[in-house]
């Protein structure tokens, strides 16, 4: 059994950043986003393609635009996108320094594994652009490392691996890193809570679990500091990508904090979580400030959480 059947997401990264799951978790939250089906939607950072040319072949009538820093990036996904026969779906090659208004609106913008791989500059370079390509209803949708979890996953990582390179034999040191995890992986059951060990399921084995968890150019950040650089841009967070399968705060917060309380101070809420989860990573989506938002009623929404999966949404 290797690792990926042990330590197993609720939902990929593709679907997370689905506009369609955008939207189904946008309206939880009051908001009315714009119509999927012919979104202008708009990836920064969109490598060769990968997420957003499923997209783009799943709505025809929408405008599909993906930014990537790499010539080599936009070359290949243009090819792929020519054999795919997707004719919707245009790449450009760009700094981030060069995001700006002149790009347009959209409906829906989504920035995965990279804000907190750059510089902070470039964090505000990215914020900046969303504000201005954001529609006034739009929904945005960004992952990033946090603390503290991320800083526990990867001095975990390292002690697995240099403790591994002990074994001699190639196939014990695979073996014994399989085991630390599937210990890790019985240790977050018991501590239903916990999110330290979530990973995607790119990742099949052992040994890429535990790159994906070291990630030495990722810094990452305290939620408190992400809301503050979304208020400085005129943004505001909504909630997380995964709301639906799991409660959107801790039990813990939810008897220690009034819903008064959690609806005027959602960044302190968010932030503890972040401590009592031992969260690694956030997969956020936000909009435009000045749009009013209803918190949802987690209690209930969790008993139907399950109804609310992505084949669901795209049925």
């Amino acid at each position: 059994m290797n690792v990926e059947e042990k330590i197993e997401p609720a939902l990929s990264v593709l679907e997370l950043s689905d506009p369609f799951h955008m939207c189904s978790v946008a309206m939880r939250f009051g908001l009315v986003p714009p119509a999927v089906e012919t979104a202008r939607v708009l990836e920064i950072g969109c490598g060769s393609g990968g997420s957003i040319l499923p997209i783009a072949s799943l709505l025809p009538d929408a405008k599909i635009v993906g930014i990537a820093s790499d010539p080599h990036d936009v070359v290949a996904a243009k090819a792929i996108a020519e054999k795919m026969g997707v004719k919707n779906a245009h790449f450009w090659q760009l700094d981030w320094s060069e995001l700006g208004p002149h790009l347009g609106e959209y409906d829906y913008i989504v920035c995965h594994d990279l804000f907190t791989r750059i510089e902070s500059h470039l964090q505000r370079e990215i914020l900046s652009a969303i504000s201005s390509l954001l529609t006034p209803s739009g929904v945005a949708y960004l992952s990033y490392d946090v603390k503290p979890g991320f800083d526990v996953r990867k001095m975990l990582a390292n002690f697995i691996s240099k403790k591994a390179a002990h074994f001699t034999k190639l196939g014990d040191r695979f073996s014994w890193k399989m085991e630390a995890l599937f210990v890790l992986d019985e240790l977050a059951k018991e501590c239903k809570e916990l999110d330290l060990l979530r990973h995607d399921p790119v990742y099949s084995n052992a040994d890429d679990v535990l790159t994906s968890w070291m990630h030495a150019e990722s810094v990452p950040l305290l939620f408190t500091d992400f809301a503050r650089m979304l208020a400085d841009h005129n943004l505001q967070f909504i909630g997380e990508s995964d709301f639906f399968v799991r409660e959107d705060l801790s039990p813990l917060i939810l008897g220690s904090m009034s819903r008064t309380e959690l609806e005027r101070d959602r960044v302190r809420a968010e932030q503890y979580e972040d401590f009592v989860r031992c969260r690694a990573s956030r997969r956020s989506l936000v909009c435009h400030s000045g749009l009013p938002l209803t918190l949802p009623d987690v209690r209930r929404l969790t008993a139907t959480a399950g109804a609310y999966s992505s084949d669901s949404l795209t049925a």
